[in-house]
Formats: structure tokens, C-alpha cells, sequence
């Protein structure tokens, strides 16, 4: 978990990761009341084959020493259409 200060540098991190396989079109963030991240986030790629590329590059990822990526796609959202779900534990 980071706060609002670390925010932009998990970021940069997590658009280094994963624009390699195709330009991010959105992503968010989901914040606790406490304004730190929740260990969870989404991107949302243009195209299929990006995201299932993505996920087969990225899921078991070690960010560091404690964190590993659980990568998923989120593909029964409205609205959107790809979606992938990064978890990322404490470990």
C-alpha cells in the first residue's frame, strides 16, 4: 500500500511494466479511506490480444521482495472492453 506521496512513482513503474505490450488506455487506482492504495488496480488495453499478452508476460511478476503480481482479465465489466486486474500482495 502507498500513499498519495508514492502514488506517482507506483505509477511510472506500473505503465513501464505494461505499456510494453500496448499503449494503456485507462487505468485506476482503488484508494482506501486512508488515501493509500488497496494492493489492486486496472488497465484497460484497446485491444484483446494486448491484454492476454500482458497477462501471460506479467501474472507471477515479482515487483520486489514483496510484492508479486496476480494478474486476471476483467472482461464481464460494462462499458469497457479489456480490462486487466493487477493484485499485488504483500508478500
Amino acid at each position: 500500500m502507498v500513499g498519495q506521496e508514492q502514488l506517482p512513482k507506483l505509477q511510472n513503474v506500473i505503465k513501464k511494466i505494461y505499456e510494453k505490450f500496448a499503449k494503456i488506455i485507462s487505468n485506476f487506482y482503488s484508494m482506501d479511506a486512508e488515501d493509500k492504495t488497496k494492493r489492486y488496480m486496472f488497465i484497460e488495453y484497446s485491444n484483446p490480444a494486448s491484454a492476454q499478452e500482458a497477462i501471460k508476460s506479467t501474472n507471477g511478476y515479482i515487483l520486489d521482495n514483496g510484492h508479486i503480481f496476480t494478474v486476471n482479465l476483467f472482461s464481464d465489466y460494462d462499458g469497457y472492453e479489456i480490462i486487466i486486474v493487477v493484485n499485488i500482495p504483500v508478500v
